[in-house]
């Protein structure tokens, strides 16, 4: 049984509503798709066997990864392991793969139950410590999907509730229906625009953040010439007929109403912005990193995943160093 170490990462509150995880969470994806083809499964439970060890109890997969796969990965990883009882469980639904090959968000009640209770078979859990719901699908209103995960919540199936890539506004509306726990979205220096709006609203309403990417999908720790180095399997590297850079994870995911608010509530990349360029394209803020602006007394806290698998580097910008081992940002 692999037991989280006492020498290891401290454990913090995530959000108001009494989610405890560790300070560093580990992010699932990459082993079974997206970044590559998916990596030998004995070699990834054993991965995950030593990060629980070290202290990291906060595993974060979801349904679209594989799709399917990551789950049952991260389930043998919790029965061959002993696991439960030791590790937080955070997975998403919301992404769907359909038969032309397209991906369509959904958020309707049925969709929402039947996506969780899979997911639960798949993981072998009774209960999912964290659920969000992976992209806002805009034709559904989100107090109606939120109305199902409250009754998820009753029913004991989920814990806690977040959501992921939505909108300051998406976000009031759906803690007016149930608290939301945690927002996850991609935050580091070259992906700022959250700091405007939405981060503002989760302080101001206790919901926590989780953070992805904060080493911008490994370039801040290998440099551009990494792009070099990726498989034809790696989403970073997929171009588009001009050759800029682009996810290939959303470009086929169906508009749910207009461009104007599908854009909004971020269903295209975010690392793709509205102007068409690529993250790639943006010049590094003149301002110190977000380490730098948060207040002490901040009333939430941020749980920053970075893959176990990085090397330990030092991110450096103007006057400030994080070492991105300790990347978690904490109430003072």
């Amino acid at each position: 049984m692999a037991e989280s170490s006492s020498k290891g990462l401290r454990r913090i509150k995530l959000g108001s509503q009494g989610l405890q995880v560790s300070a560093q969470g580990l992010g699932c994806m990459g082993m079974s798709s997206f970044y590559g083809p998916p990596k030998p499964e004995s070699q990834m439970i054993d991965l995950i066997l030593h990060a629980v060890r070290q202290g990291v109890s906060f595993l974060d997969t979801s349904d679209i990864y594989g799709p399917f796969t990551n789950e049952i990965l991260i389930g043998k990883a919790i029965r061959e392991g002993g696991l439960k009882g030791i590790v937080e469980i955070a997975t998403k639904f919301g992404i769907k793969y359909c038969d032309d090959g397209t991906r369509e968000v959904r958020g309707d009640p049925g969709y929402v139950r039947e996506a969780c209770e899979a997911s639960l078979r798949r993981l072998g859990l009774d209960c999912i410590d964290l659920y969000y719901q992976h992209r806002v699908d805009t034709r559904v209103p989100i107090e109606v999907t939120m109305g199902e995960l409250k009754k998820l919540v009753e029913e004991g199936k989920i814990k806690y509730i977040g959501l992921s890539e939505a909108c300051a506004s998406t976000i009031r509306r759906a803690h007016a229906v149930h608290p939301i726990t945690a927002v996850q979205l991609e935050w580091s220096l070259w992906s700022r625009d959250v700091e405007k709006d939405i981060i503002p609203t989760c302080r101001e309403l206790g919901i926590g953040i989780v953070a992805y990417s904060p080493l911008g999908r490994g370039f801040f720790s290998y440099g551009p010439d990494m792009v070099n180095q990726l498989s034809d399997q790696d989403f970073r590297k997929c171009r588009d007929a001009d050759g800029t850079i682009f996810s290939s994870r959303d470009e086929k995911i169906v508009p749910s109403k207009d461009m104007d608010e599908f854009r909004h509530e971020k269903t295209i990349p975010p690392e793709v912005s509205d102007d068409g360029r690529t993250n790639l394209d943006r010049k590094p803020p003149d301002s110190h990193p977000t380490v730098e602006m948060l207040p002490r007394g901040l009333a939430m806290t941020i749980c920053i995943k970075v893959p176990i698998f990085l090397r330990a580097c030092k991110w450096r910008h103007s006057e400030i160093s994080v070492h991105m081992s300790l990347c978690i940002l904490s109430p003072q």
